[in-house]
């Protein structure tokens, strides 16, 4: 499932989550797109994270991924675009509506 994907993001240290903290944080950093897709899915209000602020910054470097792989010829430009699409949600569920309207305009295009 998707916390399979995610791999070890870290153990919870007594009451402190440093361990899951450090591990999500570097998955933003240095997550494969695989990783970041189940981050975004996990941290949405469909798995029930419902965690708004993480869902736009995993769909963020989820689709500068998308970005380098489809100019590297590795994605299709509709999978880029459907990325565009889930980044405008993700801006449209923390109210940025400027953003949001950017991400449909440009997968309109």
């Amino acid at each position: 499932g998707l916390f399979t994907k995610l791999g070890d993001i870290g153990t919870l240290k007594g009451k402190v989550p440093t361990g899951v903290t450090a591990g999500i944080l570097r998955l933003l950093r240095y997550g494969s797109r695989a990783q970041l897709e189940a981050l975004a899915e996990l941290a949405g209000k469909e798995e029930g994270f419902d965690d708004a602020g993480l869902t736009l910054e995993a769909r963020k470097r989820l689709q500068r991924v998308l970005e380098k792989a489809h100019k590297a010829g590795k994605v299709t430009e509709e999978e880029v675009l459907d990325g565009v699409l889930e980044l405008g949600v993700a801006h449209m569920w923390m109210h940025e509506w400027n953003q949001c309207s950017e991400c449909y305009k440009r997968a309109k295009e």
